[in-house]
This record gives structure tokens, sequence and C-alpha cells, in this order.
């Protein structure tokens, strides 16, 4: 039995043993370094350094920002790493009374921000059955009622996703949850707004506005604002 057969059978792979034992092998140094970085990020977010709940990789930093009273469900992993070797912190900030739960592994890239305003819930759904889910990079999830993304979903970089204006408008309803369904793929440079529903299944096309509408699930929807293009469409990382 080769060395690679015996690691893959001992750790598994996706498994937090197996990831810092990838680690290792590429660079001491950057496993010692990883490994204080995740259970700092772990301490930060949940309050204990057991169980680890962030994984941070080497050439990456994630800043942790949360109110204690801020409630945090965690079922899977953030795992945080660079996209194309890219440089940049990625940032959590939960505010006062805030809900911030992951359902299973979700990955963010440089400065990817996600932030939850007081007494907002931020929901992601994380790895399902697909082969990851996640931010690729320069990203900002903002949450100021309710904002749910959900599993199998990718991201890619420079997007918005919020529920809210974040400003008083007259005669205008400030937030409105926005629910982004399981298996979505958003392309980059793309805005989602207040209101907003993306159907399970669904592609996104770049640069898009998405905001408050009807659409079918599996269908191509893209433009400023986001219309149907293509119905019936299948996608797979």
């Amino acid at each position: 039995m080769t060395i690679k057969k015996i690691i893959n059978t001992l750790f598994p792979k996706r498994t937090i043993s197996r990831i810092f034992i990838g680690i290792l092998r590429h660079s001491p140094f950057a496993f010692f370094s990883a490994l204080f970085r995740s259970l700092l990020a772990t301490k930060q977010l949940t309050g204990s350094f057991f169980p680890v709940a962030c994984i941070v990789y080497p050439g990456s930093s994630l800043y942790v920002q949360r109110h204690r009273t801020a409630k945090i469900i965690m079922r899977g992993r953030l795992i945080v790493r660079p996209f194309l070797v890219g440089e940049g912190r990625s940032r959590i900030l939960l505010s006062s009374m805030s809900i911030f739960q992951l359902d299973d592994d979700f990955e963010i890239g440089q400065n990817a921000a996600l932030h939850a305003a007081s007494n907002a819930k931020l929901y992601l759904g994380g790895r399902d059955t697909s082969s990851g889910s996640g931010i690729t990079a320069d990203t900002i999830v903002m949450a100021e009622q309710s904002l749910s993304i959900g599993k199998d979903v990718i991201i890619a970089w420079g997007c918005t996703i919020t529920d809210s204006n974040w400003h008083e408008i007259e005669g205008v309803e400030r937030a409105c949850p926005t629910v982004i369904g399981d298996n979505v793929w958003i392309s980059h440079r793309v805005s989602i707004i207040k209101g907003a529903c993306v159907p399970k299944g669904c592609i996104v096309g770049a640069g898009s506005v998405v905001g408050p509408g009807q659409f079918p699930e599996n269908s191509l929807i893209a433009g400023m604002p986001a219309i149907v293009r293509r119905e019936n469409i299948s996608w797979k990382r």
C-alpha cells in the first residue's frame, strides 16, 4: 500500500486532520501558522478553541468581530483560503442579538465580508452533495433582517448580496428577506438586493442586478434588472 493510500485510509478527505496533514506536507512552518490562526479564529467566533470551526489556510487571514450576545450555530466549518494566490483579510462582523448559522463546510476567499446587523439572521447552507460551496473573493454579504444562502451555492468574485437599502427612504421599506436557493451559481460582479429570491438550480449571469421577482427553478437569469434568459438548465461544479 502506498503512502497516499495509507493517508486516505487513516484520514478521509475533507476531515480536519486530513486538511492539516496536507498543509504540514507542504511546509512545517505553514502548518503551525495555519493551526494557530485556525484556533484563534475559532475562539473568536465560537468562544472556544475546540471543536475547530474555522480553518485558515496559509496566506489567508480572518478578522472576527462578534458581539457577546450574537448566537453562533456551527454544524460545519468555515474554510478561509486564498483564491489565485490573492491577498487580503476576510471578515466576519456579528452585531448584538444577531444569529449566524452554518450547516456544512463553506469556503471564502480573500476580502470576503460576512455581516449580520443587530437582530439579523445570516444563514449559510454550505456544501451538501457538490464538491464545494462558498465565495471566491472580494464579495460582501450583509444582512439587516434575514439573508439565506442555500446549500451547494457558489459565488464568484466582486459580488454584493444584501437584504436592505441600509438607509431610510421615505415611503420605502428599508429591509426585506433575501433568499438564495440550493445549487445556485452566482457569476462575478452580481448584485443581489433586498427581497430577491433566486430559486434552486439557477445561474445568475455576470454583472446582473437581481431584485424582487418571480423566477422558475433551473433557469438562467441575467441583466439589469435580471430577467429569465433560459429555462430548464442544468449545471454542476
